[in-house]
């Protein structure tokens, strides 16, 4: 960990026994899956900011994060802010690769949590809503079909349903998901 007061530098070694890439495979190739670098660029932002974050916005997943052929991976994680407004940070999650070129893998951009709330959502009313539910034993059938494996830490899932304008699920976090503590999102 690097730290100056407007930006802050964190990494994370993988390796072929870290269940979040080895139950996360696609094309037969292990790779981290999307959600851990928006969980990645959370942590930094609230260990940066020393306070929770309100809101995550503009994320873009560019390129995935590979084990390399020793099976190892390592994840660079860089928050900044501008003095102006310190309040806001940018992150990016990149990786080098052994000749020392940077490969960027994901950003987004962080608000730190204040007194402003958005309302809460009518769950009640979503549930009502006529939808096409589709359950979890289909969407990861399909997942499979098209090359995509998610190991048991993955299967959150348990049915989406889709109306005319809104899209919701149930996540419920697996047993082994549970027992790691600290996730966010997932």
């Amino acid at each position: 960990i690097e730290r100056t007061p407007t930006a802050s530098t964190f990494e994370k070694h993988f390796d072929a026994n870290d269940l979040v890439i080895a139950q996360h495979v696609v094309q037969s190739i292990p790779i981290l899956p999307g959600v851990a670098y928006v969980e990645a660029m959370l942590a930094a932002a609230r260990w940066h900011l020393g306070q929770p974050v309100l809101r995550v916005e503009n994320v873009l997943i560019v390129s995935p994060l590979a084990l390399d052929d020793t099976g190892r991976a390592q994840m660079i994680i860089t928050a900044a802010s501008e003095a102006t407004e310190p309040a806001r940070l940018n992150l990016r999650v990149s990786s080098r690769r052994r000749d020392g070129t940077e490969i960027q893998h994901a950003s987004c951009e962080c608000v730190a949590a204040s007194a402003e709330l958005r309302p809460a959502l009518d769950l009640s009313r979503l549930r009502a809503l006529p939808a096409q539910r589709l359950e979890a034993e289909l969407i990861y059938g399909g997942f499979q079909r098209v090359g995509s494996a998610y190991g048991e830490f993955f299967r959150s899932v348990r049915w989406v349903a889709r109306a005319e304008r809104e899209t919701f699920a149930e996540l419920e976090l697996t047993p082994s998901a549970a027992g790691r503590g600290g996730y966010l999102l997932h």
